[in-house]
Parts: C-alpha cells; structure tokens; sequence
C-alpha cells in the first residue's frame, strides 16, 4: 500500500511493472511546472501521506472549531429526480407558530390568530432584465412580480419556452392591487395528511355523494384505477388531505356530487387547461402541488405576491396561515383578480367546503408541528463499510413545490444511468413499514402503524426485489431493498429520502436539519445544491480524491472513464461521506477541494465514487470574482466541427468493485485482459478480483474514436436551431411508419410527431435528433414497413419491459 502511495505522489516518476513512459503521465498528473516546483510538489505530498498513514493509528482529533463541509456530486453519473428549479423563498426561516413550546392537541371553535407579516413592496416602474443561466420566464416573473404572459407580450417573444443567455427583457410594470382578504379558510391541519385526516373515510364519501367519480377510472403507468384510488394516491404521494382534494376537485368540477358535470371539467376537471395536463391524475396531482407551493413557501418566511392570470399583482391578507395560503395559492393560478377575492373571502371556498364536511377548524390540531419538536437519532441509509455518493442536497421531497425535504445518494460503483444494483438501503431507525409500493417505503418510526402521526422516514426509488413488505418491524441498520429507478421520474439508480412529521414535509435545511450520524443537511440557492457537514473533525474515513475524466465514446458505445491520483488532490485530502471507523490526516481544511490551478492541463475534473466534489447544477454568476460585472456575450453557432485536443493519459487507474473479474474490467476499458496489470497478484483465470485493488490499465482511448465533434452543442438541444423545423410536415414528406404510428400518452391518443414533439419538448432536446437517431436505429422514419420483431416494440434498440413503445424509447434516449 505504502508503495502505490508513493507512486501515485511521485506521479509514477519510474517505469511500472509494465515498462509504461514517465514523461507522459508526468504531464498528464502533474500539468506543466518546472522541476524544483514539481520536486517541491513531491517531498510535501509524501510527508503528508507518511502523516496519514501514522494518523491513522491514532484516535481521531477533537478540535471544535474544525467542521468538514461536503458538498454533493450532480455531475457525470446522472441520478437526481426531475424536480422543480425553484423552492421555497428561505428555507431556513421557518416561522414557529409560538416561542413556547406547547403539546399538540384538538381544538374546536375559531381559527387562533397568527402573527402579522410586513408584505413586500409592489413594483410599479419599468425595468429591464438580462437573462441569466437558470432563468425561465416564471422565474423571472415572480422576482418582477408581473405575470409571464405580461413579459411574453411585451417583448413579442414567439415561444416564451426559449429563452437566451444574455437576451434582454422589457419588464413592464406590474399591476398592483389591494392585498387579499385576511379571512381564514382552513387551518394547517386541514391541508396535510396529517392525524386530521386519519379517520376520513375517502372511499365512502364519494359512495355517499355517488357523483361523477364513483365512476371514472384512468390508465395510469400501465394500471387501471378508480376515481377513488386516483385521489388516495394523489393525496399520499403529495401528503395533502384527501377531505381537501375532494371539496376542491368537487368546488371546479362538480364531480363529487354531481352525476353530469359540465363538460369542459371532463378533460380538465380542476380548470387548469395546460397541454399534458388532461385527466384526473394529471389535475390533482398539480392542484396538490400548487396547495403545497402555498403552503411551504409560507412557511418558509415567503410574504407575497401572488400573481394572478390576468397580470394582477397581489400580496396576502394579513394574519394568514400556511393552509390558507396553500388554497389561496392554488385559486390563484386559475381565477382573475376579482373572481379570486370571492373564492378567497368567507362566502368563496370556505362556505363550500363547510357545507360538505363541516366546519374545519372543529378539527384542527395546533400546533401542527410542535415548537419543541427534535428529529430522532438517524444513521446513514446505507451499510457499514460503504461509501456511497451524496448527489443531491436538499430538495422537493414530491412533486416541485413540496418542502426541500429530500436528499440523495447514489450506490457505490461506475455504472451510468438506471442499472441494476446489488447494493442495499438500511433502516435509518427502528419503525414499522407502511408502505410499499411504486418504488416507495415509508418506515413509521412511533410503530402506530399510520404514516400520517409522527416521525415518518419516505424511502423512494427502491427495487422491487428483496424491498420489505408492508407491516414488517424493522430495526436500525436492517436492509430493506436495493436503490433502482423505480418510482417517480429519475435518470439513474439512487435513493431519495426524506422526512415528514404529522403528515408534514420537513425540509432538510430549515430548524431541523437533516442529521444523518452527525451529517447535517445545508442548502445553497438551488435545489440539489448544498452540503453535508460534519461537527469537529472525527469523520469516520477518508477516500484519497480521484479525478474522474470522462472522454468520448468508442465505437462500441462504450463511456470511457480515466481515473487518476495526482498528488495534489492528495495534498488537499477530499473525503468522502462513508461508514468506515479510520480517522482523518491532518491538514484538512473545510471542503478540502483542489483549487483550479491544481488541475491537470485540458481535463476537467469529476467526482468519483465518494461525495466529494462540489455539486452545482447552476452555472457560476455572471460577476467575476473582481467585483467587475461580466460582459454579456451573445452565443455563436460555429459551421464547422471544432478540433477536440486530447491530452488522455497515458495509464488508468481503476479501483476494482464487487463483481469486478478480469475479463469484465478488460472489456470495460477495451483492451484485452493481460494488459491489465496491479501492484497486487491478479487472480488466475478470469475470476473475481478484490474489491478495492487497484488496477493499472493502459489507455486505448487515443484509438477509440474521431477527434471532431459529430453535431454542434446547439444540434443536441432544443436551441433556436430547433424552433423553425416543422416535425409533422418533415415526417409526412418522409412517408414513413411514424407518419401512421399513434399511441396513447395520458389519457388521449397521440401520433408519431406528437409523441416525438412531447419527449423534445419535456427533455429539451432537438427533435430533428430524436428523428434521425430514430431513422438510423429502425428505419421508422422513411421505411413504411420496418422490420418486424423488436423493431416494433423497441424501435430503439434499448431492449426492457420497462421501455416499451415510442414515447418510452425516446424518452430513455434523451
């Protein structure tokens, strides 16, 4: 071991087992510098790994003052959740509801009154605004405090969809109004899945009413559900009172009582006419999401504005509560200013409700999160003696609006995108399974066996296979399934875990973090943003920091992965979040992250198997560090292929995986299994290699593949390039299966162009790509009658039952 170190510092300064040059990986490793610098280099980076090794014999220090902070890794192996890019305004300012701490208990009779909040001031000159990376014109919108059809008309913007790094917008004045009504409609209670909602009989009110949605039914993800089993599933997977989904689904549509509802509420039955949108699911899924954005946002410190269709601008009422700013919220995304005063004042929404089920605060409980309240002791969600990747710092635990609740992490291993997992998730404390379904687990921590009281742990993308079964007690620590895909939206095996107490999203980064075995949870500005922080600095092991390069794709299709050890990512002593009891070297700083100038010459560094590398997945502001605003610069579109340098390395170093055996790694890496060589003896006929060996592979990668770039950047996205090109005219002129393809996406039957323009237009990828990769794969494209067999099934190629059809092929695609 003390040999490889060694090697690794001196930037492998002598021929290897194998006879590899020196003056190549020197460059490679160590960049361009002089001699004394590099020597230098090397008697500093040696003392400190000698340093380590003695440490780590000893117990780990206790200075106080000494706090690792571990930002997440959102970068080359994709594994976070398609979520919201925007959150609550302020995460960490949660408004208590006292300063003494009080039980919660039932309370009958008049809402209690809350504490007023001083409302934003209301614009009212014209501006101007740049676009920045990270913009959308919703965004943009709120922090205008205009509506984004007011921002759409006033620069003629033809696809308000696409926006333009450095475009400037006119930002017209916003049209303030008198704040909204103060009148309380339901208490906080009322809104989540809380113990109020324990002894709703949900199916046997819609019998009782034996309206409409007794009997819908709708094909959800390849089942067929009931009106009834629509909402309970809403309802749990957005933690929202099933009692308040209803009365607001009945309040637009009529369907809870009536058996022939108006026939524009068949399609949309919450009122919100959106492309993609149509039927139940899809309408009560954003009608929770939007009845969360209100509520969490006010918990959250936001103040206001909502901003109504018709470009009114209005702040709250004040003496508000979070569950009446969660209805007010969601009408405000569907009325105009005058209709919303009414649904908002006490003879609206409130009279309605009161008239189905009875006064709501006779059922509230108060406080609905205990002032008191502190999380119980939680482990990391992963096995002793692994280390997995932190991916993903505070974010929607469901859904885009609900509280920044979630974090994730990603199994141990190379692999890319949704790939099988032998890795197990653990308890994090002892409870009692509830749930369990869709890739979901829920572990109630008080073993009442209801997830709405108490402390509830919400497991999300977990395998099928081997996932515990609904009823089952579970200690801390026990397995209860692997990480996958399955479950809700994602591009890559993790996990996603989050917190809800009383039925409550609590987010990771508010007054009580997130704390996994002393890991605190912290966010920056944008969701998956932030870190993980560890008191003192008794961490529990150390990975040395790899670089992980990615290079281009073999004719094979194979990623490439190049690792190296350079001595200064050594020096600096990046660690990694794992479960291993070995203390830390000395000499590590906060964040422990390699300073630009430590890079290798023309590689750009990635995390590896650790989380240890920071994870932004914003591009940096656009004012530089000198304090200078940075100039705006307009993208260019070059005509021709720009000449990619490669500057790979000469050696690879990989760290053998459970599983790994020689000839797999050989092909991984395309070469043949006896160029592969280790410092330690390599197992005899192709078997398994220890896990964690290090291999010393040599590079092909020089060979592997063109050195132009195919397509331009702008040829891949859904760039300006794209928003001229007619998808139906090319198709049709083409004649092809696709021109006569139709499948059913939602609730409507769509054809081929539809289906081809929806998976560009939610992914952002250039439709006329998505055509010709799907031309070059089966011929659907010009060829009337492909080829039978898979080609129908899986025009793509990418043989799973989970991804049949078109819609689902492209959508692995992009």
């Amino acid at each position: 071991m003390i040999s490889i170190l060694i090697r690794a510092v001196r930037c492998f300064p002598r021929t290897l087992r194998r006879g590899w040059r020196v003056e190549g990986l020197r460059r490679s490793f160590c960049a361009e510098v002089d001699e004394p610098l590099f020597q230098a280099v090397h008697k500093i980076s040696l003392s400190l790994v000698l340093c380590y090794l003695l440490a780590s014999c000893a117990s780990a220090p206790q200075a106080e003052s000494n706090n690792l902070i571990v930002k997440p890794w959102v970068g080359w192996i994709p594994t976070t959740e398609i979520e919201a890019s925007m959150g609550p305004a302020v995460q960490g300012n949660l408004v208590t509801p006292s300063a003494t701490p009080i039980e919660t208990q039932l309370l009958y009779g008049t809402p209690t009154p809350d504490p007023f909040r001083e409302p934003p001031p209301l614009r009212t000159e014209q501006t101007t605004h740049i676009v920045q990376w990270g913009d959308s014109l919703n965004s943009i919108a709120e922090r205008y405090q205009v509506s984004p059809l007011m921002i759409s008309q006033a620069n003629n913007l033809t696809n308000p969809n696409l926006l333009s790094v450095g475009q400037s917008l006119l930002i017209p004045p916003s049209q303030p109004r008198p704040a909204g009504p103060s009148f309380k409609i339901i208490p906080d209670s009322e809104l989540v899945n809380g113990p109020a909602a324990m002894n709703f009989d949900l199916f046997g009110e819609i019998v009782r009413f034996g309206g409409y949605l007794m009997y819908y039914s709708e094909d959800i993800d390849g089942g067929n559900y009931s009106g009834a089993a629509i909402l309970d599933l809403v309802a749990r997977r957005y933690s929202i009172n099933p009692r308040l989904l209803l009365a607001v689904l009945d309040y637009q549509s009529g369907w809870l009582r009536s058996t022939n509802p108006r026939s524009e509420t068949l399609t949309y039955p919450m009122g919100y006419t959106a492309y993609a949108w149509e039927g139940l699911f899809s309408q009560l899924s954003w009608a929770a999401d939007q009845l969360n954005q209100g509520y969490y946002r006010w918990r959250a410190g936001w103040t206001g504005p909502y901003l109504l269709p018709d470009g009114q601008v209005i702040n709250p009422g004040p003496g508000l509560n979070a569950g009446t700013v969660g209805v007010q919220q969601m009408f405000a995304s569907l009325y105009p200013g005058e209709r919303w005063r009414e649904v908002a004042a006490e003879e609206g929404f409130y009279s309605f409700y009161t008239d189905l089920f009875g006064n709501p605060f006779e059922r509230r409980l108060e406080p609905q999160l205990p002032v008191d309240l502190q999380q119980p002791a939680l482990q990391l969600p992963f096995e002793d003696g692994k280390t997995w990747s932190f991916t993903g710092a505070p974010h929607s635990a469901w859904g885009d609006w609900s509280a920044w609740a979630a974090l994730d992490f990603a199994p141990p291993g190379l692999a890319v995108g949704c790939v099988y997992s032998n890795e197990w998730v653990v308890a994090a404390a002892q409870g009692v399974v509830v749930r369990s379904e869709e890739g979901e687990l829920l572990l109630d921590l008080d073993g009442d066996g209801f997830e709405q009281t108490g402390w509830v742990l919400f497991y999300m993308h977990l395998e099928s296979r081997d996932r515990k079964e609904v009823g089952r007690t579970i200690a801390a620590g026990d397995r209860i399934g692997h990480p996958s895909c399955e479950g809700g939206v994602t591009t890559g095996t993790h996990l996603h875990i989050a917190r809800k107490y009383n039925g409550e999203w609590i987010p990771a980064d508010g007054p009580i973090p997130f704390d996994l075995e002393g890991w605190i949870a912290s966010s920056a500005t944008y969701p998956y943003d932030g870190y993980l922080t560890k008191a003192h600095s008794s961490l529990k092991r150390v990975r040395v920091a790899m670089i992980l390069i990615r290079s281009r794709i073999s004719q094979r299709n194979w990623p490439r992965l190049a690792i190296f050890l350079p001595p200064l990512a050594m020096f600096l002593g990046v660690l990694a979040c794992s479960r291993a009891d070995v203390p830390p070297p000395a000499g590590i700083g906060s964040g422990g992250l390699p300073s630009p100038s430590a890079e290798p010459t023309g590689m750009t560094p990635e995390p590896t198997l650790g989380a240890t590398i920071p994870a932004v997945i914003t591009p940096p502001t656009s004012t530089p560090t000198t304090g200078q605003p940075e100039p705006v610069v307009s993208p260019t579109f070059p005509a021709t292929p720009t000449t990619v340098i490669n500057q790979e390395p000469e050696l690879l170093l990989y760290t053998a995986q459970s599983g790994d055996t020689l000839r797999t790694v050989a092909i991984r890496f395309g070469v043949v299994p006896e160029d592969v060589d280790s410092p330690e003896p390599l197992p005899d006929g192709g078997g398994m290699i220890n896990p964690g060996q290090l291999l010393l592979i040599p590079s092909r990668l020089a060979d592997v593949g063109p050195r132009e770039l195919q397509i331009p950047d702008s040829e891949l996205i859904f760039s300006p390039h794209a928003t001229d090109f007619n998808i139906e005219d090319f198709v049709a002129d083409r004649g092809g299966y696709l021109n006569t393809y139709r499948e059913i996406v939602g609730t409507a039957w769509r054809t081929g162009p539809e289906v081809v323009r929806i998976v560009a237009r939610d992914n952002s990828v250039n439709p006329r790509l998505l055509l010709a990769l799907l031309e070059y794969q089966s011929g659907w494209v010009t060829d009337p009658t492909p080829a039978s067999g898979n080609a129908f099934t899986y025009p793509l190629g990418y043989v799973d039952q989970q991804h049949m059809g078109l819609r689902r092929q492209l959508t692995w695609l992009a």
